[in-house]
């Protein structure tokens, strides 16, 4: 979008913002401008964004292993706290294409089976749909540190359902595209704790999207 676009809809008098404020500002006015079509994919990755277009296009927000600070305006599935109570080591209980977003903060770690959740993923996410998710990392003390947990990520776990040359190895066709994978600490408390995350952001991807997909 070109800077005078941008000052039609901010104002002539509004200051020059840095650019990644920039790009978000214009992904916002895209999908003002354009209801029921998923955010810019470099933006995309602003939950409220991402929320916006679900809450244009009926899809849902789902908020996984919620039961336990649910997050605002989702909806929580969890086996025994979630508004919505589910096994998720089962087949999950939304019908095929019918979530916009799943957020996965503090939760993939808690399903045994991460092909599975990974399947489950791609089925119920609509076309272009999200996993915004953040998971303790096999490359700090979090991810072995719970006995609760019963699964495994870290950085490169999400080549498999992103690379082909590393999808070719496991029995799972899913196709996603990784919009965000970095390795950070989510406070200061974390860090002291040498307790790393992995956020990973992937789109469901579904015919021709911007950027490199790699499967």
């Amino acid at each position: 979008m070109r800077l005078s676009a941008i000052r039609e809809n901010i104002g002539a008098d509004a200051p020059i913002l840095p650019l990644r404020n920039t790009a978000r500002l214009c992904a916002s006015i895209f999908v003002r401008r354009n209801p029921g079509r998923p955010p810019p994919l470099s933006t995309a990755v602003n939950n409220s964004l991402v929320e916006r277009w679900c809450d244009q296009t009926g899809l849902r927000t789902i908020d996984l292993c919620g039961g336990i600070n649910s997050a605002t305006g989702y909806e929580s599935v969890d086996r025994y706290d979630g508004r919505i109570a589910a096994d998720l080591n089962a087949r999950w209980p939304f019908g095929d294409g019918e979530v916009g977003v799943f957020r996965a903060h503090d939760a993939l770690e808690h399903i045994r089976d991460p092909i599975h959740t990974m399947n489950e993923l791609h089925r119920c996410l609509a076309p272009q749909g999200w996993l915004l998710s953040q998971t303790p990392s096999t490359d700090g003390r979090g991810a072995f540190q719970d006995p609760t947990h019963v699964s495994f990520w870290n950085s490169n776990s999400f080549w498999y359902y992103t690379r082909a040359d590393q999808n070719r190895f496991i029995d799972c066709p899913v196709r996603f595209q990784a919009n965000r994978l970095k390795d950070f600490f989510p406070s200061e408390w974390h860090r002291e704790h040498q307790i790393v995350y992995v956020k990973a952001d992937l789109l469901k991807v579904a015919g021709r999207v911007p950027g490199g997909v790699a499967i």
